[in-house]
């Protein structure tokens, strides 16, 4: 089932907001690390105490938003020598 249009519909809250990925590289010198912003689309909305609920207890204190995009929004991934941190909505 396609959603694409319900996430992009202005009435339900669509705006652009900015995403932030951070890669770190190992090599025998050291780590490095590079940032790369991306503009993606969607609806942006307070959690919801259901949600809420579903978090860890540690964590329920915190601020809590719901993301729906079509963006990949990422937790990190491993590959060996190149570590890719997860996303960052800065906007």
């Amino acid at each position: 089932m396609d959603i694409t249009n319900a996430i992009m519909d202005q009435e339900l809250g669509r705006s652009a907001f900015t995403v932030e990925r951070l890669t770190y590289t190992r090599t025998a010198e050291g780590t490095t690390s590079r940032s790369v912003t991306h503009q993606a689309m969607g609806c942006v909305h307070p959690g919801t105490p259901e949600m809420i609920r579903l978090l860890p207890e540690e964590e329920r204190h915190e601020e809590f938003i719901a993301i729906y995009t079509d963006f990949a929004l990422l937790l990190g991934s491993d590959h060996g020598s190149t570590y890719t941190g997860p996303v960052k909505i800065i906007e």
